[in-house]
């Protein structure tokens, strides 16, 4: 793949995640194996209330999103990455009081926030704390059942 004959939102940044992979002969598309994952997207309704009209609807408008920051998280430099897995993590807890749904754009946040740049441990374990207590927080806020 030529990176050159991409759109310029979709060239990685020499320094991105698919940068990396690249230069070890990888092909990009690997990572998005991990959407797979995401599936529970469109299995939560099972366990919440059922398919209906307006998780139709949030799922047309959030899962393109989704895939833009996830997009993002994987050809951004990694120093500025964190934010699109913020924004994940903040789809997420936007939508929390009428999409359960969406409770995996959340966990994909946390996860992929590790891919930013070159945090300790202590320091990535601090913010997924932190990332938890809000949401948990909100959460209960809100009504969500234990």
């Amino acid at each position: 793949m030529n990176p050159g004959s991409l759109p310029a939102w979709l060239r990685p940044a020499p320094d991105s995640r698919i940068a990396c992979e690249m230069r070890l002969g990888k092909s990009p598309w690997n990572e998005a194996i991990h959407l797979a994952w995401s599936v529970w997207v469109f299995i939560t309704p099972l366990f919440s209330g059922g398919y209906t009209l307006r998780w139709a609807l949030l799922t047309l408008a959030t899962y393109p999103v989704f895939l833009l920051l996830y997009a993002r998280c994987l050809l951004a430099p990694r120093r500025t990455s964190w934010r699109a897995a913020l924004g994940m993590a903040l789809l997420s807890m936007a939508l929390l009081a009428w999409y359960p749904a969406g409770i995996s754009y959340f966990i994909f946040g946390c996860v992929m926030l590790r891919m930013g740049g070159k945090q300790s441990a202590v320091t990535y374990l601090l913010q997924l704390a932190v990332l938890n207590v809000a949401f948990v927080g909100l959460a209960w806020w809100i009504g969500y059942p234990w």
